[in-house]
């Protein structure tokens, strides 16, 4: 279980993401080290490009209680995940399951996307 960390801003893809003052700077940076039980922590800013299912969200966790991946913000920043011009902020597809997202601003800037969507065999979302 590890905690990454992601700012926008003072972050580099080169680093390894394991501390505040070595996180990775983008979304594709980092999503795909995520294991089951990990967590991101996002500093402040807005993020675009969104959490597709195929391209860089490609572990799932394996339970609720201790084996879940958790994608949220550093302490009470403020973060925007913002969909790409084609896509949905979040897109889980299939595969993914057991990830939490918390205290995130998810936005679509075109009609007829949302900002978060699930779809696919075994794929249940809850209010």
């Amino acid at each position: 279980m590890s905690i990454y960390y992601l700012d926008g801003t003072n972050g580099n893809n080169a680093n390894n993401g394991l501390s505040v003052g070595a996180a990775k700077k983008t979304l594709a940076g980092v999503l795909g080290l995520l294991v089951a039980g990990d967590t991101l922590q996002i500093r402040t800013g807005s993020y675009p490009g969104g959490i597709g299912a195929w391209d860089t969200l490609t572990h799932s966790g394996t339970n609720f209680s201790s084996g879940a991946i958790t994608i949220t913000r550093y302490q009470s920043e403020v973060v925007t995940i913002t969909a790409p011009s084609s896509d949905h902020a979040i897109n889980l597809e299939k595969a993914q399951h057991h990830i939490i997202f918390d205290n995130l601003k998810i936005t679509a800037p075109s009609p007829g996307l949302c900002g978060f969507k699930t779809q696919g065999d075994g794929v249940s979302a809850a209010a």
